[in-house]
């Protein structure tokens, strides 16, 4: 090697190369694809801009192999470099540190996670609250259609708990009957049978209360609730009916209905057959208006 290359290798290794790598009629994209380095390590390394750079070490190595593909003494080179610099010690990437038991779960999964179990959760509360609702009715929960406690209820409206008579069946006073009596169409299984007589409520299976031009004929062939309100919001029928019973209810139209156990009753309005199952409910209950065309009249 001539004076003037080792004047120029002690003067700066960076310029040095570029100068051998353009005599050679390199480019740095030929210079990277040989030694297998990114573009702008070679440019880095040309320019003696150090900060760019990793540690020494692999440095040495850049060079080293940079002075082999140029031909000309690499430790040369690696001495010119460490005479511009102040060589720092080598620096060990740290380690992360692990993970503390419970902090492995990052937040966006924790939040998914909860999502999909409010997702979960609520079609399950709202089936609840709407068995719990209709469960409440058919055991007779109802009493009458205002006041109450809407908040210990269960409801969506308030309602008022009753303690239901010892008889099995509502009807009206003796003296209602007695007048009914008197209106065309007054069935009863007994006709001798004074209505003040304390005897049985009922004669035989069949139960006949009220006074209107409409009338509803239930036969249960089971135990059902049953709740009945006419036109004027008064009470028809409000307890619980027993297997093999036929009730036969007058008033005036329209009736608001309601059937705890909707198949064991087979309804008739003014001697139409009535059919409840649409109107039946998952546990069997069903709610329905009878006679609603009857109401302008």
């Amino acid at each position: 090697m001539s004076d003037n290359q080792n004047n120029e290798i002690r003067s700066s290794a960076g310029t040095f190369l570029k100068r051998l790598r353009e005599e050679k009629n390199l480019s740095i994209e030929d210079v990277s694809t040989k030694l297998y380095l990114q573009p702008h390590i070679i440019e880095a390394l040309e320019q003696d801009d150090h900060e760019s750079l990793p540690t020494g070490t692999y440095v040495y190595g850049y060079l080293q192999n940079y002075a082999k593909l140029l031909d000309t003494p690499a430790d040369q080179v690696v001495a010119m470099y460490k005479e511009d610099i102040t060589e720092q010690p080598e620096q060990v990437p740290q380690r992360q540190p692990k993970p503390k038991p419970g902090q492995s779960i990052k937040w966006p999964y924790a939040i998914l996670y909860l999502v999909i179990f409010a997702a979960l959760l609520l079609p399950f509360t709202w089936w609840r609250s709407q068995y719990t609702q209709e469960a409440t009715i058919s055991a007779g929960a109802g009493g009458n259609r205002s006041g109450g406690n809407a908040a210990t209820s269960g409801l969506s409206y308030p309602i008022t708990i009753v303690e239901h008579p010892d008889t099995p069946f509502y009807r009206a006073p003796n003296t209602e009957r007695a007048a009914s009596a008197q209106q065309p169409g007054f069935q009863t299984t007994n006709p001798d049978r004074e209505f003040d007589s304390p005897a049985d409520p009922y004669d035989g299976n069949t139960v006949t209360t009220g006074i209107g031009p409409d009338s509803i004929r239930i036969v249960l062939t089971d135990d059902c609730w049953i709740e009945i309100f006419d036109a004027n919001n008064d009470k028809v029928f409000y307890d619980l009916a027993r297997s093999d019973q036929i009730l036969v209810l007058n008033g005036t139209a329209p009736f608001s209905v309601l059937l705890g156990n909707a198949e064991a009753a087979a309804v008739e309005f003014n001697a139409m057959p009535i059919d409840a199952t649409p109107y039946m409910s998952r546990i069997g209950m069903a709610r329905f208006v009878l006679g609603e065309e009857q109401a302008g009249r």
